[in-house]
């Protein structure tokens, strides 16, 4: 290898690309949480897609806005199936919170499977990112915060698993997105 390049494998572990756009998973339906006003302002009505559709804010930041999925009651687990092995590195999630009883989610744990069925854990350090407040003035207390997990060794696996543990009465979720290659 040219020394004036890094080996591929000197990269840091956080480094990659977003490897789960587009993929299906599985959550938690108890305690799915829904509000509808009318078709288009409803949380959760797209639940089985919205979390790896790519959009991570809204039209309108604020618990109405139908790119959220959220859970009341059970904490919600979800389990990202990224059709082949992966290098995983981490994980980015992006969580509404500020009111309501709200709360962006106390605890998260990542874990990686080849099968599904066999889970190892990533021990992962949390960065807070951006935060983007609401632009709906009756919910200006609202805001979506960006949080990255970036594993202290990356693992190999098709299943990735994001075990959410909630501090509020709700978690808010618009979107997960694996990182790795």
């Amino acid at each position: 290898a040219d020394e004036s390049e890094p080996a591929e494998e000197s990269a840091p572990v956080g480094d990659g690309s977003v490897i789960s756009e587009g993929k299906s998973y599985t959550y938690t339906e108890s305690g799915l949480y829904y509000i509808t006003w009318d078709e288009s302002w409803a949380v959760s009505k797209n639940a089985a897609t919205a979390l790896t559709d790519g959009v991570t804010l809204g039209e309108s930041i604020y618990y109405g806005d139908p790119t959220l999925t959220g859970w009341q009651g059970d904490a919600p687990v979800i389990t990202i199936d990224l059709e082949s092995a992966s290098t995983v590195s981490g994980i980015k999630y992006y969580a509404y919170a500020g009111m309501d009883g709200i709360a962006a989610p106390a605890a998260v744990k990542v874990e990686v499977s080849t099968d599904g069925t066999n889970w190892t854990e990533l021990t992962c350090t949390l960065t807070e990112g951006e935060k983007t407040v609401s632009n709906v003035n009756w919910a200006a207390d609202g805001y979506i915060t960006e949080y990255t997990l970036t594993a202290s060794a990356a693992a190999e696996g098709q299943y990735v698993k994001v075990s959410f543990t909630k501090e509020g009465t709700f978690v808010f979720l618009t979107e997960i997105q694996v990182l790795g290659k």
